[in-house]
């Protein structure tokens, strides 16, 4: 009798991993901001950090029209350079990928953000947001959007460097 309800029961959570696995993804792109971190947390005035921020297909489908953006909340720091992965290219906080490019469901793009301290302060955290404009039909919008971690921006003490030397001792 238990090994005929041990059976039973290894059929049905069978049949459910099946039918679970089954489901297909949905039909359309589904874009997410996968990541959206900074490194590091803590930097000196004129000091660089960077905001790295990963987009990802998780639909059924691609998306041809990619565009994201990360979106600063104050002016603590100043944008140095953006590194983008090939193929996509950036201006300023916006980057795109340019016809015929294509996110496959399934992959990921990445940018790093690098910005400049020139202020201290606790930096505010920073918004990734992906196909701001809808140009992607996508099986859900509300997913669109992450923020960072904040940065602390600080004042690095000031150093001197003296060439002095103190007088030899006397020990014989």
């Amino acid at each position: 009798m238990k090994l005929w309800l041990l059976l039973a029961l290894i059929g049905l959570l069978h049949l459910h991993a099946f039918s679970v696995a089954s489901q297909p993804r949905p039909l359309k792109p589904d874009l997410v901001v996968s990541e959206a971190s900074v490194t590091p947390q803590r930097v000196g005035v004129g000091e660089e950090f960077t905001y790295t921020v990963t987009v990802k297909n998780i639909g059924g489908a691609p998306c041809d029209r990619i565009v994201f953006q990360l979106f600063p909340i104050d002016d603590l720091s100043e944008l140095v350079r953006v590194v983008p992965e090939t193929p996509i290219r950036c201006e300023r906080e916006v980057c795109s990928g340019p016809p015929p490019f294509a996110l496959l469901p399934g992959h990921t793009i990445q940018a790093k953000f690098v910005q400049r301290a020139k202020t201290p302060g606790l930096h505010a955290a920073a918004t990734a947001t992906v196909d701001p404009n809808n140009h992607c039909s996508e099986a859900s919008g509300r997913n669109n959007t992450a923020t960072s971690p904040t940065v602390q921006i600080i004042e690095r003490p000031k150093l001197q460097v003296s060439a002095r030397r103190p007088p030899p001792s006397n020990i014989v």
